[in-house]
Order: structure tokens, then sequence, then C-alpha cells
């Protein structure tokens, strides 16, 4: 299990390297150019941005921590099970605020060892994350409110 690992570990920092050495070099010999007309450096550098992304995630996951056992079982599953079913049922009935805001304090039902401020905020962030790109940066025809 160790050296399975630092194998992993190991993996994802040379993802990192590969990446960062990509990023480097594209940025040093080809333009960029702009969102409307992107030169021939913006896919590699794109690329180069996600591989050290992707590694630097797989080196973090890999890192060696206290583990505990899962809890919980089906109070889990009927928690995410209903707050799809939410989401659903309130998306068009009123809007993606409040569906948002009730999925997540449902999803977040079987959190014991947190309280009630911390779903409050994860529900407000992922309402501000979903206004700012769906809503506003992709312009997506979906209402906030359905009053």
């Amino acid at each position: 299990m160790a050296s399975n690992r630092r194998a992993e570990i190991l993996g994802g920092l040379i993802l990192l390297v590969i990446g960062l050495a990509t990023v480097l070099y594209t940025r040093a010999h080809y333009p960029l150019g702009t969102l409307r007309q992107i030169g021939p450096g913006f896919v590699p550098t794109a690329l180069g941005v996600l591989l050290v992304l992707l590694g630097g995630a797989i080196a973090w996951v890999a890192r060696p921590r206290e583990t505990r056992p899962m809890r919980g079982g089906m109070g889990n599953v009927a928690a995410i099970a209903g707050g799809v079913l939410a989401f659903a049922v309130l998306l068009e009935r009123a809007g993606f605020v409040i569906a948002i805001a009730v999925t997540v304090l449902i999803v977040t039902l079987p959190w014991t060892d947190r309280g009630w401020l911390s779903r409050v905020i994860v529900a407000g962030v992922t309402i501000a994350f979903v206004w700012l790109v769906f809503y506003w940066g992709l312009d997506m025809q979906i209402r906030p409110f359905a009053f």
C-alpha cells in the first residue's frame, strides 16, 4: 500500500513537472493570442495548466493521511437521492437559488460533525458559483427566482 501511494505521488509530480515545462516553453516561444482569435500557444498552454492541476490533484490525494471509516450507509444515499429529487422539482417552480439552497441543505443532512452555519455557507457559495458561471457568465436561460 505504501509503495502504491509513493508511485501515485511520483506520478502526480511527474505530470505536474511536464505540465509546468509545457506552460513555460509555450509561453516563451508562441503567442497566446486573444479569446476571440487564439494564437498557436493557447491550446498547449491550456493543456499544460490542466496537467499541472491534474498532477497536483493526484499527488495531493495520494499523500499520507489519517483515515477514518466511512459512516452513514443508506442515510447518505437517501440524502443524495432526496437532494436530486428536490432540485428536479424546485428548479422550474422556485428558481435555481431556492432549488440549490434546499438541495444543499438536504444533501448535507448526514454531516453530523458540522453545524448549520457550514451548511449555509456551502449553499451560499454554490449559489454564487452557479449565478456567476451559468446565469451571468454563460447567459443561460435559467431563472434565479420563480416570482
